[in-house]
């Protein structure tokens, strides 16, 4: 088995490893898109109906802040659900398409409708860590910040929400290495490559280009 290591685990690290799997060994024999792309999208909607109005709030407040005129809620609740859904759709499609190309450099003919399957795997372990850790945290802290990653530190050394070392630190995030190991679990067994090759891969892509692309190409943290 391709994931197997002979390096001792604990029974809960083990079976929690087993869960994606034994889903990606399934998916080798019959890749199926419909089940895992309906539960990601009713993941994200669910997080996105249960988190939009803190969203909304910080957003109104922030332009307040800036001296911006601030649209109503009514007027902006529609819209910051509409552009959070489409940023989740493109982050995925995204995410795909430059795995596909990373895989593809090295070993040609891995279909594109794989690839999208691991990944959408990988949403589904994203967005239920978000729903369960994430969203509650939201709830209670009432900002859009909060989240089991370093940015506590930033807030500690009191950086602003711009400052590069404090959106580097949110980006060290539980939730998103579970999602990279997950998609790279998957890529193992789709594309038939060593462990480490598509755990290198799939941190490329869903954490190291997308960080960078933020801070060089849009020119900001945020």
């Amino acid at each position: 088995m391709i994931w197997e290591s002979d390096k001792p685990l604990s029974i809960l690290f083990k079976n929690g490893l087993n869960i994606p799997l034994n889903i990606f060994l399934k998916v080798e024999r019959k890749p199926r898109l419909f089940i895992p792309l309906l539960i990601v999208a009713l993941g994200y909607i669910l997080y996105i109906y249960l988190t939009v109005d803190i969203i909304v709030n910080e957003t109104i407040t922030q332009a307040i802040i800036s001296g911006h005129r601030a649209p109503s809620t009514a007027q902006l609740k529609p819209i910051m659900i509409t552009v959070r859904f489409f940023k989740a759709a493109f982050s995925v499609l995204a995410i795909s398409t430059i795995i596909w190309f990373l895989v593809n450099l090295t070993k040609y003919g891995i279909d594109f409708k794989r690839i999208l399957i691991a990944v959408l795997y990988g949403e589904i372990a994203y967005i239920c860590g978000v729903i369960c850790i994430k969203t509650p945290m939201m709830l209670l802290g009432k900002t859009a910040d909060s989240a089991p990653s370093l940015v506590f530190l930033g807030e500690y050394l009191m950086l602003d929400k711009n400052n590069l070392l404090r959106y580097l630190l949110s980006r060290v995030d539980l939730i998103i290495i579970g999602e990279i190991i997950v998609i790279g679990i998957g890529l193992s067994i789709i594309c038939h490559c060593s462990k480490n090759k598509a755990l290198a891969i799939s941190f490329l892509s869903v954490w190291l280009i997308p960080t960078l692309f933020q801070i060089t190409i849009l020119g900001r943290a945020y």
